[in-house]
């Protein structure tokens, strides 16, 4: 069965809708236009567009994952690079005190 012009203008709706006219989170607009690249890529092919959200979805959630990775990499790495700084100081890196009486 063929969709007609609705159809496909309804599924391509589905998938890209302006934030002014339907306001959503900005996660939500990016799974649908991650929805709407696959859509697109694969020649934008009729009565697929469920596949096309759960791969959106997938993808969205291995994307968040990977993100939340890296930032705790970051953060360990931040730490243990000042634990080492801290106590790489030498006595040259260090303040010495004023002979000087401040009366």
């Amino acid at each position: 069965m063929t969709a007609g012009p609705q159809e496909l203008l309804l599924c391509c709706l589905s998938y890209v809708v302006p934030k002014e006219e339907n306001p959503m989170d900005d996660r939500e607009q990016l799974r649908r236009e991650r929805a709407y690249k696959i859509w697109e890529d694969e020649g934008r092919p009729e009565g697929a567009h469920d596949d096309h959200w759960k791969r959106a979805e997938d993808q969205h959630e291995l994307t968040e994952q990977e993100s939340e990775d890296v930032t705790k990499v970051n953060q360990e790495a931040a730490e243990e690079f000042a634990r080492d700084n801290k106590a790489s100081q030498t006595a040259l890196d260090k303040k010495a005190t004023s002979a000087v009486s401040p009366d």
